[in-house]
């Protein structure tokens, strides 16, 4: 794998108002006076794109009696099953003053190298604890095949329809159209993105659709969760014989 540059790294800081196989690790280490005292509050795994500025969200609480001033500082580092190579050298960050028994929420906007497949990416704070991220490259939605859309609310328009003979149909709608069921009928798969409780699979006539829950496209289209899960249900929409599958009462 190529070994970015240290130009292909950048952070900087903000403050708001308010399962994926790692092809390699990266770590960054954060430098605290050893009598700081300053904990990381741990979250879930992060997921984020690569090659362009992303927020990773930081939770730091005080949990002594006194204030804290931190002078933070981070490194980055690549990460393999038997090396770990520097990205960078230690880069001052910023100071954090926290008050006793404060918890603050924090934002590191980084640009991380770029990778070909998800990689999953460890922040390691010294003396405080680690978060974990995982990132992916911009071209997920590549995966698709030919596209036909239905999506009266223009939820999906970062995707392109095709001109011709699509090989899918994809839907974000509260009701399947009659049209769109025809289609299906006649063999076209479809994702149908819904509000429902959980995913479902299901056929109408020669066709499959596969009914996914709203909640699944969080943060649809900044989210490459979101991407990744909506290539999964077409890929199980385009390849129905994994399931076997009970026939339709109505259709069949």
């Amino acid at each position: 794998m190529k070994r970015p540059g240290r130009d292909s790294l950048s952070a900087t800081s903000s403050r708001p108002s308010g399962n994926v196989a790692p092809t390699m690790l990266v770590t960054v280490l954060l430098a605290l006076p050893a009598s700081a005292q300053l904990q990381l509050v741990p979250e879930e795994t992060q997921h984020v794109f690569v090659g362009q500025p992303q927020e990773i969200r930081l939770m730091w609480r005080n949990p002594t009696g006194k204030p804290v001033v931190a002078e933070l500082k981070w490194r980055l580092f690549q990460v393999s099953s038997a090396t770990k190579l520097p990205l960078s050298e230690a880069q001052s960050w910023k100071k954090l003053e926290v008050l006793p028994g404060q918890t603050v929420l924090e934002t590191l906007t980084l640009t991380l190298p770029e990778v070909r497949a998800a990689t999953r990416f460890e922040l390691r704070w010294e003396h405080a604890g680690s978060t974990s991220v995982i990132g992916y490259p911009q071209d997920l939605l590549k995966r698709l095949p030919p596209l036909a859309l239905h999506d009266p609310d223009k939820q999906l328009s970062v995707l392109h329809e095709a001109e011709e003979s699509p090989q899918l149909i994809v839907v974000w709608a509260t009701e399947l159209p009659e049209r769109v069921e025809e289609r299906v009928k006649d063999g076209l798969p479809a994702v149908w993105i819904k509000p429902t409780p959980a995913a479902v699979v299901r056929r109408i006539g020669r066709g499959v659709v596969v009914e996914t829950p709203v909640s699944s496209m969080a943060g649809w289209p900044d989210s490459p969760w979101a991407q990744l899960n909506l290539v999964k249900f077409a890929e199980l929409a385009l390849e129905p014989e994994r399931l076997r599958l009970p026939a339709d009462r109505q259709t069949a």
